[in-house]
């Protein structure tokens, strides 16, 4: 699989899960930071394809995907 995006799953203010897509180049550590997204509400971390399938772990938040529920959630985004 060749990913499109690299995404973050979070719970946010309201208890909500949110899931946000980001450039591959980019670290997974690094957005989290630059967002603002603090760690003890991140959810899972990983890669995701242009079908928005997603897989995969992130190893610089030592989090991985959760490929079920995750592609569910960025399937409802993208359509």
């Amino acid at each position: 699989m060749r990913a499109r995006w690299k995404y973050v799953c979070y719970v946010d203010d309201a208890g909500d899960e949110v899931l946000e897509t980001f450039d591959p180049e980019i670290i997974h550590a690094q957005y989290v930071e630059k967002q603002g997204i603090a760690r003890g509400r991140l959810i899972s971390a990983g890669f995701a394809t242009a079908h928005g399938e997603c897989y995969g772990h992130s190893t610089s938040l030592n989090m991985s995907s959760r490929p079920h529920a995750d592609t569910g959630l960025l399937r409802g985004r993208i359509g």
